[in-house]
């Protein structure tokens, strides 16, 4: 729990120090799942408190923070909190972001580790499409691997858009190599014209076939930003995503 904590307030205090003029938003949703695995199944829910803000350092050079705090509810499992950062550093121009990260995932006293280089390009007015590489570790719970992720946004007007994103990760979970995972959904997210929040519905699935595992979910949740419009929140504010959304089928 205090490395939860921990990693949390990095990111919580840079949040917190940002200037005025940054851009960025913070977050709720729940995600309802039904898991399978090894013949067995259980349903249950995740609850999700987050954060993500840009620290400009000139005009060409930023920071990214992201953090998140969330508490599983699923039959079965442990009803654990757990919690995570990333930092990203990262070029941009009107036509594209270029940069690194570095993050941790904790829980029940477990740390995963990920970094990597990423990207993000503007290829029309209405589109958005980024990727990312990466390595992920955890030496408490023996695991490491590798993973891709990509992300598209088609923006329908500057405050209503569809997305998708997935990835897949390769490593070792304990004495067992070569496990392969990966992951996909989609969604929509719609801006109030009247007010910085927005809300979002999406769907995802995840499956490892090396442990007959699979997951699906959906999810719905509201954002407060005060980075403009959805469009101008994804141009200029944080959107830059890593390798979380499969480095953490590993856990």
């Amino acid at each position: 729990m205090k490395r939860i904590l921990f990693a949390t307030a990095v990111a919580v205090a840079a949040l917190a120090s940002a200037p005025a003029f940054a851009q960025g938003y913070v977050g709720a949703q729940i995600a309802n799942l039904h898991i399978d695995a090894a013949g067995a199944s259980t349903n249950g829910n995740v609850y999700d408190v987050f954060g993500s803000v840009v620290t400009p350092l000139n005009d060409a050079l930023a920071f990214q923070f992201d953090g998140d705090v969330n508490w599983n509810d699923i039959e079965g499992l442990d009803h654990s909190a757990a919690g995570g950062a990333t930092v990203h550093l990262y070029h941009e121009t009107p036509a594209n972001k270029v940069g690194g990260f570095i993050g941790v995932a904790a829980e029940n006293g477990d740390n995963l580790w990920n970094g990597g280089l990423e990207a993000q390009v503007f290829p029309s007015d209405n589109f958005n499409l980024g990727g990312a590489v990466g390595y992920f570790n955890d030496t408490e719970l023996d695991v490491e691997g590798w993973a891709v992720a990509a992300n598209g946004t088609l923006f329908l007007n500057d405050n209503l858009d569809v997305y998708a994103n997935g990835g897949f990760a390769q490593g070792s979970i304990g004495s067992v190599d070569d496990v392969f995972g990966w992951g996909a959904g989609v969604g929509v997210e719609y801006q109030l014209s009247t007010a910085p929040v927005s809300f979002y519905l999406g769907y995802d699935h995840s499956n490892i076939d090396d442990f007959d595992a699979k997951a699906d979910g959906v999810s719905v949740g509201v954002t407060y930003s005060w980075s403009g419009s959805l469009k101008e929140r994804e141009r200029r504010g944080p959107s830059l995503r890593g390798i979380n959304y499969v480095a953490g089928l590993f856990r």
